[in-house]
């Protein structure tokens, strides 16, 4: 994967993703924590698919913006559809690509176009901007293969910088309040935001088993940047820790991190 130069960019968004870019995966500083949090992000990902589905097997990446993901996992050998509603998005992905396996379709995310299943379906910052999460995960239950898997990652509804936004538990009371199931790409276009509880019991009333459930990206890593004295693989250590530690995991990490197992029916 590539970061596309200057003159590839022909369009306001090629332009703000290029920004997005060279601050997350192709910083020059990667101890900024926007680059760390990006990163582990990223690299959980790619790791719960290494660990439960096969080389070869047919990913789709639902609202891929960039499509880092995607890329990634198509240069490591999967084949992957990456999709988002906004086809800007996908023409800047493209110019990323070097090699792999990797499709770009257009498309609403909640109206697939695909008769073939999948064995991956990863959803990654995309559950929080929907008015109805069940029936999203439903819905994408039905495209997965006998022993699919889906891979979440939402922001932490107890996280300080999440306080101003109302919880799922919330949203559902005035459900109805709403007009439109989808919502805007960007952050303040959340309307809420998943407590972990909340998002593991949704995950088993939709026919998933959790397999993994984790709080990610510690405060420890700070926005006051202390930790840029540090060595890289010592931040990386402090992040994991205190995204583990009892009972002050819950407020002092910004994101979540699920893997389910689609149910088999009996």
């Amino acid at each position: 994967m590539k970061l596309p130069i200057n003159d590839e960019l022909k369009k306001e968004e090629h332009r703000r993703l290029s920004d997005w870019d060279t601050k997350e995966y192709f910083t020059l500083n990667e101890k900024d924590f926007w680059a760390v949090f990006y990163r582990n992000r990223i690299e959980k990902m790619i790791d719960a698919v290494k660990n439960f589905v096969p080389r070869e097997k047919l990913v789709l990446d639902i609202g891929c913006a960039q499509a880092t993901i995607s890329i990634l996992l198509a240069e490591r050998g999967y084949k992957v559809i990456a999709s988002d509603i906004n086809p800007e998005s996908l023409q800047y992905a493209r110019l990323r690509m070097e090699f792999g396996d990797c499709t770009f379709i257009a498309l609403n995310a909640e109206k697939l176009p695909f008769k073939t299943k999948f064995d991956t379906i990863i959803l990654g910052e995309f559950l929080e901007h929907v008015a109805y999460p069940d029936r999203i995960l439903q819905y994408y239950r039905e495209f997965l293969n006998e022993n699919g898997i889906i891979i979440v990652t939402t922001p932490n509804g107890f996280a300080p910088h999440n306080w101003r936004f109302q919880s799922y538990t919330k949203l559902k009371e005035k459900i109805n309040d709403f007009d439109v199931d989808q919502f805007g790409p960007e952050r303040d276009d959340h309307v809420f935001n998943f407590r972990f509880e909340e998002l593991r019991s949704l995950f088993s009333k939709c026919g998933y088993n959790v397999l993994v459930s984790e709080y990610i990206n510690s405060y420890l890593i700070n926005p006051l940047n202390f930790h840029k004295f540090l060595s890289y693989s010592t931040i990386q250590k402090i992040n994991i820790f205190g995204s583990k530690i009892p009972f002050l995991k819950k407020y002092l990490t910004m994101g979540l991190f699920f893997v389910g197992r689609k149910c088999t029916e009996n």
